[in-house]
């Protein structure tokens, strides 16, 4: 299980689970691509991970929330 916020799992399911951009994230989400770029950054901190493919690898068959 992961310790995420409610708003963190949302993006991280996207960043995960489509081949949006962060721009078309930001779009879908209602909000700034540079909220979404600190986002993702919480994401990456918290769970370790350098880049998405490298998230993408370490949630693998994890659960989200």
């Amino acid at each position: 299980e992961t310790e995420l916020t409610p708003r963190q799992i949302e993006v991280a399911r996207m960043l995960v689970e489509s081949t949006l951009e962060l721009s078309e994230i930001a779009e879908v989400l209602h909000l700034t691509e540079g909220r979404i770029r600190n986002i993702a950054s919480e994401i990456y901190d918290a769970m370790g991970a350098k880049s998405r493919l490298e998230l993408m690898d370490l949630l693998k068959g994890k659960r989200l929330g």
